[in-house]
């Protein structure tokens, strides 16, 4: 798929697709607040409906907050997106 059919997609066809990706998929932005995760990731970490709009670093277990240091050290560098898998 190209770049210009991949920006056609809208919010809903994107959603679909993250719900069929076979992998953890959590969506925050650059101040940590959770704004989507699929299913799949709801089966293997703490995700709640919830948490949608929270700040991450309250919803993560103690285990998960290697996210955190590196969401940090990625904030600090000016970078605009994080993905973290």
């Amino acid at each position: 798929m190209n770049d210009e059919k991949i920006a056609a997609l809208d919010t809903s066809q994107l959603a679909m697709v993250l719900e069929k990706v076979p992998a953890g998929i959590t969506v925050i932005d650059q101040e940590g607040h959770i704004l989507y995760y699929n299913e799949y990731c709801s089966n293997f970490v703490d995700r709640k409906p919830e948490y949608i709009g929270k700040n991450i670093r309250f919803c993560h277990k103690k285990v998960e907050s290697i996210f955190m240091r590196e969401m940090h050290h990625e904030k600090n560098k000016q970078t605009t997106h994080l993905f973290t898998v």
